[in-house]
């Protein structure tokens, strides 16, 4: 991944996070590796943990989210998931796979939806 995709990732983690506390999650883990890949935001809401995805595009882009979420990145964010939640003993919690999309301008990032449910 080259810098300035880095720089437009973070960004967009970052605003995530912000945005995830400000509607009253609580942020338990931030880029999560597993064996099968990263989850970027692990997050906590009354009794459901909330692992959350986020993508972000370049304001204006005419790619949808869905174009850039492929069938490996599908299968490798579903076995992370269940990685994670074994690790962690979280195996009978209530789960709720979530996408965030995050549009980046001028350097900084904003949440523009928040799907529930996904996977």
């Amino acid at each position: 991944m080259d810098a300035d995709k880095k720089t437009m990732g973070r960004a967009g983690e970052d605003a995530a996070a912000e945005w995830l506390v400000l509607q009253g999650y609580e942020v338990l883990y931030r880029n999560w590796y597993g064996s099968k890949g990263e989850l970027d935001i692990i997050c906590r809401k009354g009794d459901t943990v909330h692992i959350v995805e986020v993508r972000c595009r370049r304001a204006g882009s005419r790619v949808r989210v869905e174009e850039s979420m492929g069938r490996k990145k599908m299968e490798a964010l579903r076995e992370t998931c269940a990685e994670f939640l074994y690790v962690h003993g979280l195996g009978d919690s209530f789960v709720s796979v979530d996408l965030a999309v995050c549009e980046y301008r001028d350097g900084s990032a904003a949440v523009t939806d928040f799907l529930e449910n996904v996977l």
